[in-house]
């Protein structure tokens, strides 16, 4: 009889190890969606930190009432020793992992999760009142283990998303205080602990940084959009072919006829003096001449300016929609490039300012790369620099120049708008990161700018102060002097 009691234990051990089991099984399935057998392992060593805790419970009750015995004693030390096991293999498991029983008080927090929190084991161990949740939150509210208490108590707004896979609650988000502030999105998922009778003795979650996906997601995203972005300017220049073909026609016949009408009225002028001086002034077309001789000079002188000036501005669309070719080889203006940009953003900087000023520096030295490139950079710093404006009376100036010292070109686009919170000035060129995506903003002008100006060798930074203003500094590198030289004479020379 004594050998049969013996012979019960590790069976109820293996069972109970098994079904603890299912759980990391069905956490591991959720979040990885693998099914095959490689998910049993993460999911038995797993399981042995929810079997250690869930019997040392019962024995420790059962150890205290009156029919203990030495047989079940010794049963209490085979399971203390197979738990003090487990929990060494739970303990370096890869992914963070706490436990709390059931009045909340953590009763797990394994190395994994030290490394990520950078809270201790022994200082947190025993804390109750949501104490696990200061290391992700800053503060004690209830997070995603607190679901398997109460489906009401956690705020999913806190979340991407929160979502039930298979019994388990999972969720992902981006937790800024983790791996000292680095920050990092995690994915992470509870699930209750249940004893024999279905009563809830506490719960465990597992928390794994995603980072790394989430990093490889939004490249890929951001890599869809330019591919979006850059069959839109392919269309862009088709349609724009054809549309300056319908606009340079009628507007070629603006020009001529203008400059037609304009020689005609200078040959014309001299006979309507005379007549004017023998007869006095007359009225012409509700106008007296007299007016007419001050007046229709500058008509014409308008009329001959604007016409020109919507042939260049058809053609500065027709270049910067252009297919893009990768070449970095050309020695570029950045005057050049910056009047471009003005000139395609004209009306856009008379309606969002009465107060726009440019100085272009003298005799800039030339920069090595990509005309149309450089000019993208700097038509998405004079847009933003209007956007960010919410008042007419605020200004923006352009000022290019040269940074003799560092041997760079300069170009700096200064506005009075609403400025950037210091806690977002690091993430502006973030791929997607927008402050104003309620109004169609992608996130993506300022990272792309920031793409061109780094694959020209210069760099791109903003210094701003909320309520005060942004300045963007672009600073790219010149040619050499020698150089731009050589290339001058080998011109010259051909």
């Amino acid at each position: 009889m004594h050998v049969l009691k013996g012979l019960w234990r590790p069976f109820v051990l293996a069972a109970l190890y098994l079904a603890c089991a299912a759980f990391w099984l069905a956490v591991f399935q959720a979040a990885t969606g693998h099914t095959g057998w490689g998910a049993w392992f993460p999911a038995v060593a797993s399981s042995g930190l929810i079997l250690a805790w869930s019997l040392r419970a019962e024995r420790q009750a059962a150890a205290a009432g009156p029919d203990a015995s030495p047989a079940r004693d010794g049963s209490e030390e085979e399971l203390r020793v197979a738990r003090e096991h487990l929990e060494k293999v739970v303990e370096f498991l890869p992914d963070a992992t706490f436990v709390i029983d059931q009045d909340k008080k953590v009763i797990a927090w394994n190395r994994a999760l030290e490394l990520m929190t950078g809270t201790r084991k022994e200082d947190i161990i025993g804390q109750g009142d949501y104490a696990y949740a200061v290391p992700f939150c800053g503060e004690r509210r209830p997070i995603i283990v607190d679901l398997t208490y109460d489906e009401g108590l956690t705020d999913p707004s806190h979340y991407e998303y929160v979502d039930r896979q298979n019994g388990a609650f999972v969720a992902e988000t981006f937790v800024p205080s983790l791996y000292g502030g680095k920050g990092a999105h995690i994915w992470t998922a509870a699930w209750p602990l249940l004893d024999r009778d279905g009563r809830f003795t506490g719960a465990i979650e597992s928390v794994r940084d995603i980072s790394e996906r989430k990093r490889v997601e939004e490249e890929n995203r951001l890599h869809q959009q330019q591919l979006i972005q850059a069959e839109r300017l392919a269309a862009l220049g088709t349609l724009v072919s054809g549309v300056a073909h319908e606009i340079n026609n009628p507007n070629f016949v603006v020009m001529s006829s203008a400059t037609s009408l304009q020689n005609l009225w200078e040959d014309i002028v001299p006979i309507l003096e005379r007549h004017c001086a023998e007869e006095g002034d007359f009225v012409t077309g509700r106008t007296s001449y007299s007016e007419l001789r001050e007046d229709v000079p500058e008509l014409f002188t308008a009329l001959l300016k604007s016409s020109e000036r919507i042939r260049y501005v058809v053609q500065e669309l027709r270049d910067f929609a252009r297919e893009y070719r990768e070449d970095l080889s050309d020695t570029v203006s950045i005057n050049a490039a910056v009047e471009a940009a003005v000139t395609l953003l004209s009306n856009m900087i008379k309606k969002s300012t009465l107060h726009f000023s440019v100085a272009y520096g003298d005799d800039l030295p030339a920069i090595r790369g990509d005309y149309r490139r450089l000019e993208q950079v700097a038509v998405n710093l004079v847009l933003n620099a209007c956007q960010a404006l919410t008042d007419k009376e605020q200004a923006i100036s352009i000022r290019t120049c040269l940074d003799d010292g560092a041997g760079r070109v300069v170009l700096e686009v200064r506005d009075e708008g609403r400025g950037i919170p210091r806690e977002d000035l690091g993430r502006i060129v973030d791929p997607f990161f927008t402050t104003r995506r309620e109004i169609g903003g992608t996130g993506l002008g300022l990272s792309i700018s920031s793409t061109i100006v780094q694959e020209h060798g210069g760099i791109l930074v903003f210094d701003s102060e909320p309520g005060r203003g942004t300045t963007a500094r672009v600073a790219l590198p010149i040619v050499p002097a020698c150089q731009e030289a050589a290339e001058v004479g080998s011109v010259d020379g051909a």
